[in-house]
């Protein structure tokens, strides 16, 4: 196939398929902790948490996994709708 003479110069030869990542979008929702300096949202976000645990402490049989999901899915939307950062909030209404 290839001559004596030429098959120093090719070195390595890829045939075939080449299996690589897809290209995710970065779609993270980032919150801004700094605003939890600010006593007004500080208790605004506490009471908010705190209204939210009740119905778990009064529930006497419960699945822990489902328990766990809607608790970490409840402090997200929580931070989420107190503690956004600026720049999402641009994006999102302009």
């Amino acid at each position: 196939m290839i001559k004596n003479r030429f098959r120093n110069i090719v070195k390595s030869v890829k045939s075939g398929f080449v299996r690589r990542k897809p290209v995710r979008e970065n779609n993270k929702k980032r919150i801004s902790l700094e605003k939890l300096k600010d006593p007004k949202v500080k208790v605004k976000v506490s009471e908010m948490i705190e209204n939210m645990l009740e119905p778990i402490d009064k529930t006497a049989e419960f699945h822990i996994d489902n328990v766990w999901n809607n608790f970490k899915n409840s402090i997200n939307d929580i931070l989420q709708m107190n503690l956004k950062r600026k720049d999402q909030q641009k994006n999102r209404d302009g």
